[in-house]
């Protein structure tokens, strides 16, 4: 350390900008006066959600680490997802009123009390994410007030929220926001959210069709109202064209667009979308848009012509674009449209490939893709061949993999074969398996070829046999509707002994109990678990006495919570 000590500090500074605030303090907190005394002009960042951490850690970062630098936190994250009540348990310690340079707030699955005791205390907060409010879709008044909360925060900036309903809006003061994203609304909701929003930069929405809404006449020019809305990111779920239409011939400042429209089974609405002469007539009328992420994923009719949708101002300006065209049945088919670089971290791919065609293909388009999900909808076994030839795809950097297989059985080594050309296995670290075609020996292939899976979600009803000692899995989630036995259980703590979370469903109350123990004694770094009870003469209050006669010798050291028939346990 003697070397390391006789740095001018503003090299100690570059480099402490590459740690965490927790690894400063691990490393370098009471070595010297020196260093804690510089620890009072760092700014710190704080994240409390790394993906399992225990009760007992996150409770010591809050009363012994967290108060040394509580003048210094600028940002700060934190999650009610794998804990239990995380995001009160910090509250119960700090006051948000006395972070005073506190700009950065990102929650994830807050709880209504959570939102209603922190947001009126955030001051001078700049950004506030708030993802995964199961709240927002169930108590109107609760959303409603909790939107004004945050509405009248005089210095934020940036936000991301769960939803917005119409009639959320009706009481709401214009907002400072410049950066605004919503994973839900409907149009007619996002048309009237632009009076509120009158130093909109850039704004991302996820747009869901009512059958109650109606095509907005736009009175007054959008250009007034948002005169500075130059970003624009829609992804649209079965909704008109005519409306996406008539948004965007109204916002002729736009600069940047990004556009997605997917899943509408709807063959008139869809030929609406690959219309190439009303789209050419859009863009003709946004004559400041200088860059474009458009993607169409969409059923269509097998008589489908690929030369259909070709968009003159993409031609035009020599943009990069990618048309699949899948088989599914005798009655419809896919399309995959999407400009490249792919934006989108996620992307859907199908094993029935008809054609494809390729316009100005860079070299590497795939960079940004990091979730494949992929249907089996077809032969695998006999398309292999023919897939090869037509698509040449590679997405080296994507770490999650979804498989979807309800309709064709397939051979395992048919799929990694197919697979070998699309990911490289060492950077795949989650993986889901839906379907009754996805079977025990594919999990297994999956673990043999890609040694950094550490994460399973399991949709498929197959059993998990006992299988050696697999050393990486460190979360299994059994998300299917079929129930666990106490084999499963034991197969599962036999075969993945380092298992940090197990989420799954139990059928009968005494097997219940069994698991509970047989989890909680024989696997040493579990730090969340969550086991439903489904048998049919189980009531809550069983549970309650049970957990009563047994919380001190099972839970000494952990915090649990019952929910109706659940139990949830943050070691």
């Amino acid at each position: 350390m003697s070397n390391f000590e006789i740095l001018p500090n503003e090299l100690l500074f570059d480099i402490f900008k590459y740690l965490t605030s927790f690894e400063l303090y691990h490393t370098f907190y009471n070595l010297n006066y020196r260093f804690n005394s510089l620890f009072k002009y760092i700014d710190q960042h704080f994240d409390l959600t790394t993906e399992y951490l225990s009760y007992l850690k996150f409770k010591y970062y809050c009363q012994n680490i967290i108060p040394l630098s509580i003048n210094q936190i600028c940002s700060l994250k934190l999650s009610n997802e794998n804990t239990i009540d995380a995001i009160k348990l910090f509250y119960s310690i700090f006051n948000f009123e006395k972070l005073l340079k506190l700009k950065t707030l990102i929650l994830i699955k807050p709880n209504s009390i959570d939102l209603k005791y922190i947001i009126p205390k955030l001051l001078y907060i700049k950004k506030l994410s708030i993802i995964s409010g199961d709240f927002f879709t169930n108590d109107n008044i609760e959303r409603e007030l909790l939107l004004k909360l945050i509405f009248n925060l005089k210095t934020l900036k940036i936000c991301h929220l769960p939803e917005i309903q119409l009639n959320d809006l009706d009481k709401l003061n214009k907002s400072t926001i410049e950066n605004l994203t919503i994973d839900l609304c409907t149009i007619n909701t996002l048309n009237r959210l632009f009076y509120l929003l009158p130093n909109i930069k850039q704004l991302m929405v996820n747009i869901s069709c009512y059958k109650t809404d109606s095509l907005i006449s736009y009175n007054d020019s959008l250009l007034l109202l948002v005169p500075k809305l130059i970003y624009l990111k829609l992804n649209i779920f079965s909704l008109d064209f005519l409306y996406i239409e008539q948004l965007l011939i109204n916002l002729p400042q736009l600069k940047k667009l990004s556009f997605k429209f997917s899943y509408s089974f709807d063959f008139h609405q869809v030929t609406e979308y690959i219309d190439a002469q009303r789209w050419n007539k859009i863009f003709s009328l946004l004559p400041n848009l200088i860059k474009i992420d458009f993607i169409l994923h969409v059923y269509i009719s097998p008589i489908f012509d690929d030369e259909t949708l070709r968009l003159d101002w993409m031609t035009k300006h020599k943009l990069s674009i990618i048309f699949e065209h899948y088989k599914n049945n005798a009655y419809v088919n896919f399309l995959n449209v999407y400009t490249v670089p792919l934006k989108q971290t996620t992307i859907n791919l199908y094993t029935n490939l008809i054609s494809k065609i390729n316009i100005n293909l860079p070299i590497n388009y795939h960079p940004n893709v990091k979730k494949i999900i992929l249907t089996i909808n077809g032969d695998l076994d006999e398309e292999l061949n023919k897939i090869f030839i037509k698509d040449n795809n590679y997405y080296k950097n994507v770490n999650s993999l979804i498989i979807n297989a309800h309709i064709y059985p397939f051979q395992s080594s048919n799929l990694i074969i197919f697979l070998n050309s699309k990911i490289n296995w060492l950077k795949l670290e989650y993986l889901q398996l839906i379907g009754r075609y996805c079977t025990f020996e594919l999990l297994i292939k999956f673990i043999e070829y890609a040694p950094n899976i550490h994460s399973l979600t399991l949709y498929s009803s197959f059993e998990l046999y006992q299988y050696g000692k697999i050393q990486q899995i460190r979360t299994i989630h059994l998300a299917h509707q079929s129930y666990e036995n106490l084999l499963t259980i034991e197969n599962i703590i036999n075969t993945y002994p380092n298992l940090e979370s197990f989420i799954g469903s139990i059928e009968k109350f005494h097997d219940f109990k069994r698991a509970i123990k047989l989890l909680m004694k024989n696997l040493p770094k579990l730090l969340y678990l969550q086991l439903k009870i489904v048998d049919k003469n189980f009531t809550e209050k069983k549970l309650t006495r049970w957990l009563k006669n047994k919380q001190k010798k099972l839970f000494s050291n952990s915090y649990y919570q019952q929910k109706l028939n659940t139990l949830n346990v943050w070691k």
